[in-house]
């Protein structure tokens, strides 16, 4: 999985479109944002290297992913 850039701001995406299967790498652009969907709700979310990406919890169902450097990095959500 993967941060890089461009992407839509405000876009909303399903987190296992965008994160799993079909696609492993979600684009966003540095200070922009994009909301990702999760199928279930997620107790837990980390971001394994905060300089590329930002991630907040909106609601156990609902990221918000922000970009904030280049490059990449993974991200999990866990019940």
């Amino acid at each position: 999985s993967g941060i890089s850039a461009p992407a839509h701001a405000q876009q909303t995406l399903d987190f296992f479109e965008a994160m799993g299967y079909s696609s492993s790498t979600l684009s966003v652009e540095i200070n922009k944002g994009v909301t990702v969907r999760l199928s279930a709700p997620a107790a837990s979310v980390a971001v394994a290297d905060p300089a590329i990406a930002d991630v907040q919890a909106i609601s156990p169902r609902m990221l918000f992913v922000n970009g904030v450097g280049v490059g990449e990095t993974s991200i999990i959500a866990v019940d």
